[in-house]
């Protein structure tokens, strides 16, 4: 089984849908994308950005194997597992 970390950067778009901006990983395999606008290797990572592909809502499917977490300013949130679903939503006035 493959262990190797892969993060994925997301944006909010000025109309509050979820965009993935960017991602890096060590190794290729399956369902990694193979191009993407800008490519570079950078400290072993390989990181690639300027995507701008709609993923609203944003699921994630998350198991004991997986280990996924969502970082979001600087706080980190371990998720179970379980699926989740996030949406944009704007603050209360």
């Amino acid at each position: 089984m493959e262990r190797e970390a892969w993060e994925e950067n997301f944006l909010a778009a000025a109309d509050g849908s979820i965009v993935l901006h960017s991602t890096r990983f060590r190794t290729f395999g399956a369902g990694v994308p193979d191009s993407a606008p800008q490519t570079r290797l950078e400290d072993g990572w390989v990181v690639m950005e300027g995507f701008a592909r709609r993923v609203d809502p944003l699921v994630i499917r998350a198991n004991a194997a997986t280990e996924h977490r969502l970082m979001f300013g600087s706080t980190t949130y371990t998720l179970d597992p379980g699926q989740y679903r996030f949406t944009v939503q704007s603050p209360c006035s």
